[in-house]
């Protein structure tokens, strides 16, 4: 080989391993991520299926608690499905860049110029599935971003700010929020008793 092809050939081996470099960052960065969602999604699931359990005994009344369960079951199975399909195609990634590399290191030792298109092609290839896993990774966030503003609302719509919230005990001795309108019918009813009692007794 000449020196220009020598160089050539050693520029496309740094491409390579760059970019081996950097699907397996995001790679790590991804399975983490996807680790923490499958946690999430489990521990969802298991307070959908207990509040659905005690909605169907009535054991309580309130059924938007069972609503913003099932919503937030939807949205992180959707975010492990997206977290997953990009952790996939990390995998790929990483398995043709480490295809380019060791074509273009076979091509120091054999001489076959059709061994360059191979490691060209599997480089171009790895380098879009790394734009399409990148791509699905921030497709995630911007949807676990919007579930979070949701349930926020959600919240902020069921339990004004400032306002003190206020709990009542289930059966079983655990505790599940209460509106502050229920709390504040007991006050007004003994009021409204103590008032009439004293319009029927005078002295």
């Amino acid at each position: 080989m000449s020196i220009e092809q020598t160089s050539q050939l050693i520029q496309l081996i740094l491409n390579s391993l760059l970019l081996l470099m950097v699907s397996a960052l995001v790679l790590a960065g991804l399975s983490l991520r996807l680790q923490v969602g499958l946690y999430q999604l489990q521990t969802a699931h298991q307070d959908y299926v207990t509040l659905a359990s005690e909605a169907s005994e009535g054991e309580f009344a309130r059924g938007d608690y069972l609503t913003s369960a099932k919503l937030r079951l939807q949205s992180l199975r959707t975010y492990y499905r997206l977290t997953h399909s990009a952790v996939l195609a990390s995998h790929y990634v990483l398995l043709l860049s480490g295809g380019s590399t060791l074509v273009l290191a076979a091509r120091t030792l054999v001489n076959a110029d059709w061994l360059i298109n191979v490691a060209l092609g599997l480089f171009v290839s790895g380098s879009g599935l790394l734009l399409l896993s990148v791509g699905l990774a921030l497709l995630a966030l911007w949807h676990s971003s919007d579930r979070l503003k949701t349930e926020n609302g959600m919240f902020l719509g069921n339990e004004p700010t400032g306002q003190p919230r206020v709990w009542m005990q289930r059966r079983e001795g655990s505790c599940l929020p209460r509106s502050r309108s229920s709390h504040s019918k007991q006050p007004r009813s003994n009021y409204r008793a103590i008032k009439a009692k004293n319009r029927l007794d005078p002295s």
